[in-house]
């Protein structure tokens, strides 16, 4: 899989990481992008450790990156789930890294802000169900099985719709 620029140009990519196909260290890394890609370069020429230590930069930016989208969205996220947050985009980087062979060739911190977006605005099966229940003030806690069978199965053919 590649995702591509508007202008054809290939930010990242899953494949088997050639060591010919891995973007070239960088002397003087001066920005995040730079610290990032010399990790990579080190990940996939045998330094294990260095994936912690992307693990790390990742959370830290994914962090900075909550924050602005909090501010400039105008919604209340409290300090402990914007760091929540921040490790689940975080992670999801990472299991690319261990999983899928991710190489990202252009630019780390767009492929960690698509990390971003997905952890702060998807939503599992059971929060869409949680919040179709508190929309409808139904406290699922007041319920006997069987009722709280019929408000799921109800949910569930809304959902359908």
């Amino acid at each position: 899989m590649k995702l591509n620029k508007g202008d054809g140009q290939q930010l990242f990519s899953f494949m088997h990481p050639a060591p010919d196909k891995i973007p070239v260290y960088i002397d003087n890394p001066e920005t995040d992008n730079d610290k990032l890609q010399n990790l990579q370069y080190d990940y996939y020429h045998g330094k294990k450790e260095a994936l912690g230590f992307m693990y790390l930069t990742f959370r830290r930016i994914a962090l900075k990156m909550i924050i602005a989208e909090r501010n400039k969205k105008k919604f209340f996220m409290d300090k402990l789930t914007m760091q929540d947050k921040a490790e689940d985009a975080a992670l999801l980087v990472i299991e690319q890294y261990t999983g899928n062979e991710l190489v990202i060739t252009k630019s780390f911190t767009a492929y960690l802000y698509l990390q971003v977006r997905k952890v702060l605005y998807s939503q599992t099966a059971g929060e869409k169900f949680e919040r179709w229940c508190i929309e409808r003030r139904i406290n699922l806690f007041t319920l006997d099985d069987g009722a709280r069978e019929r408000v799921k199965a109800k949910f569930e053919k809304e959902i359908k719709k």
